[in-house]
């Protein structure tokens, strides 16, 4: 009786590290990347539209989600990029600044019918983009409104819980607006991440 029961603690010992490994459907993830900001229109009733062109800027994100199965995550993500304005109306503008935090709830579909060594993924995300203009000495100027995004990309698994990624994301919103000025607002994105499975 008792060498059974060491057999069975023993077994059960064995098999403890396989299960660990074992991820689960959740998962908590970060990237971090370049961000080109494309050309605003500005505009302001009563006066004439300007065009305001940017420096390349970068973005970062925190995420967390839950894999639905093999294929389908749905993911909630909270982000930021930012770059410099460069010129208005090809004026040098002096040391402005755009950022837009992202509040988005994300959906994504792996495509591993594929087999290959990596999964590419199509996601779209909907949800708040609040973004504030800068100039040196002078107030910020701040508004949220209804943000939307696309992501392609691939997934690369380093084991069972661990992935590495890299995506094109396009962010966008409707028009900024605060004191009757408007600001349009669209950026591409270049990122890198990581994913942990738990």
């Amino acid at each position: 009786m008792t060498r059974r029961l060491l057999l069975a603690a023993a077994v059960a010992l064995a098999a403890t590290p396989a299960l660990a490994q074992t991820p689960g459907p959740f998962y908590a993830g970060a990237n971090l990347g370049l961000s080109i900001f494309h050309n605003s229109t500005a505009s302001q009733a009563g006066f004439q539209s300007v065009t305001v062109a940017y420096s390349t800027g970068f973005a970062f994100g925190l995420l967390g989600g839950y894999r639905l199965n093999e294929n389908f995550r749905l993911e909630a993500e909270i982000s930021r990029k930012a770059a410099d304005i460069d010129t208005v109306d090809s004026v040098n503008a002096g040391g402005g600044s755009l950022s837009v935090w992202g509040f988005m709830a994300n959906g994504y579909y792996d495509i591993t019918q594929l087999k290959w060594p990596v999964t590419p993924f199509l996601g779209a995300g909907l949800g708040a983009a609040r973004g504030t203009v800068s100039f040196p000495g002078q107030s910020d100027q701040t508004d949220t409104s209804f943000g939307y995004q696309i992501h392609v990309g691939f997934n690369y698994n380093v084991n069972k819980q661990l992935q590495l990624n890299a995506r094109y994301t396009y962010q966008g919103s409707q028009d900024f607006e605060k004191n009757g000025q408007k600001l349009s607002y669209g950026s591409s994105n270049i990122l890198a991440g990581i994913q942990y499975f738990f």
